[in-house]
């Protein structure tokens, strides 16, 4: 029985019309080399405690590919455990992978967000013709930042959600590999 571990931040990338190939269509997997990738993925303290596990167990990163529709690929980096007791045991150790989590803190802090943002306007904080003309876009671009800053956290949140509908998919086709082996 293998584990897997979401690691890093899911990435979408729009498929233009002309590139909707059936291998664009197509679910795929691959072997990361830990050396290359692993500290930029999970960070170096979380990637020295892999590479002293993986002395004694078999620890490997794997990045997939999945078509969602319309027309996006979606790319995400996972740890593959070969012992799910040191699958969790790397949770325990670095909570920030748990994507039930993560995806609540990103509820929380977008919630957080929302509420000041939703203050400042009930107090007139970004009501333009309060202020003296040199201030005005400094308090624009505050309310465009912070709105972007909402935006991103939905995107991330939808991103984690839709890895973590993923990793069940991506468990028994590595499980059906491993036992091919």
């Amino acid at each position: 029985m293998i584990s897997l571990v979401h690691v890093g931040r899911p990435k979408t990338l729009h498929i233009m019309a002309l590139a909707m190939t059936p291998r664009a269509l197509e679910s795929r997997w691959w072997y990361s080399r830990i050396g290359d990738n692993l500290s930029r993925v999970v960070g170096g303290h979380a990637a020295r405690w892999i590479i002293a596990k993986r002395e004694t167990n078999d620890i490997r990163l794997i990045g997939t590919k999945n078509y969602v529709p319309r027309q996006t690929a979606f790319y995400a980096h996972w740890l593959l455990f070969a012992d799910p007791v040191l699958a969790d045991e790397f949770l325990q150790t670095f909570p920030r992978f748990n994507t039930a989590k993560r995806i609540e803190k990103l509820g929380h802090d977008r919630n957080e967000l929302a509420d000041k943002i939703d203050e400042r306007l009930r107090r007139g904080g970004f009501d333009l013709g309060k202020f003296p003309a040199q201030q005005r876009r400094a308090i624009a671009l505050r309310f465009i930042e912070a709105d972007d800053k909402l935006r991103e956290f939905d995107q991330h949140r939808e991103n984690l959600k839709i890895a973590d509908g993923f990793r069940s998919e991506w468990l028994a086709i590595l499980e059906r590999e491993s036992e091919s082996r």
